[in-house]
């Protein structure tokens, strides 16, 4: 019984150093692809920043980080969003100078944020939504 735990401790180890090395290489990749896009509210005052890159080691899955900040406030709020990479990737929405819409993703079941900047303060809000059509259009 001995020598089965031992194999089974130097097996366990081995697949540890695999994973480790195949996490490291998604990030290198998603680090080494780095996009941005700026969304500004119509009145200029509010910004929506998205930074994003994505792996082919991972099948295009895409690390999309979401960067809320105001003129003349120290408030920030970031929030993280994993997808997969496609030609339609994100869309963006100012509805006012105060709220902003990001849809991501492809197909009926996508990732969702608004941010509303209010009274100084920003709230971003994540959530999935399933639609059967998106009328979202990009305003930047």
């Amino acid at each position: 019984m001995k020598n089965n735990a031992f194999f089974g401790l130097v097996a366990g180890i081995a697949a540890g150093v695999v994973a480790t090395t195949a996490v490291d290489k998604i990030v290198k990749e998603i680090k080494g692809d780095i996009g941005e896009h700026r969304f500004t509210s119509p009145d200029s005052n509010n910004f929506v920043t998205l930074s994003y890159g994505s792996s082919e080691t991972a099948k295009g899955l895409t690390y999309i980080k979401v960067i809320a900040s105001a003129e003349g406030t120290e408030d920030t709020c970031k929030l993280v969003i994993l997808a997969k990479k496609n030609d339609e990737l994100f869309t963006g929405e100012w509805t006012d100078n105060e709220h902003f819409s990001l849809v991501v993703g492809k197909g009926k079941r996508r990732q969702c944020c608004d941010v509303d900047f209010i009274d100084g303060k920003i709230t971003a809000v994540y959530y999935t939504q399933k639609k059967d059509s998106w009328n979202i259009t990009v305003n930047s």
